[in-house]
């Protein structure tokens, strides 16, 4: 709950929380949850269509709300494994154009007959994979 007191020309906001078994910093740390369970749900309806089902029966839409939450789901999984980018902010957008580059990228190869794990080609695919994607 939320409450604005205004007092003179400054206003002033308190917050309360009603949940008397919370200290402060748990208070904080169900905030944050909230926000990253949001970040989700943002992520699943931008990028993974979580709006664009038109299924009608309800375990058809369970189904594709389900697929398009594990989506988002096992993208960050995938992030946080990689050492590299543990620290770096998760984007669902360099996920999902990293993943279509390198579906790609197996087509291109697969088509023309070149192995993509030569050491030619190592340098050439590492930068074709994150191309498009955000700079860190």
């Amino acid at each position: 709950m939320k409450y604005n007191l205004s007092i003179s020309h400054r206003k002033r906001e308190f917050s309360f929380c009603f949940i008397s078994h919370l200290d402060n910093f748990g208070d904080i740390d169900m905030y944050h949850t909230r926000f990253q369970m949001e970040f989700g749900f943002r992520d699943a309806k931008q990028l993974t269509g979580l709006e664009h089902s038109q299924a009608r029966s309800g375990t058809k839409l369970d189904f594709h709300f389900n697929t398009a939450l594990t989506t988002v789901n096992i993208a960050k999984v995938i992030q946080m494994r990689d050492e590299t980018k543990r620290e770096l902010p998760f984007s669902m957008r360099d996920a999902k154009i990293v993943f279509h580059n390198a579906l790609l990228l197996q087509r291109f190869f697969s088509l023309f007959g070149n192995p993509p794990n030569s050491r030619k080609n190592q340098k050439y695919v590492k930068e074709l994979l994150t191309f498009g994607t955000l700079a860190a």
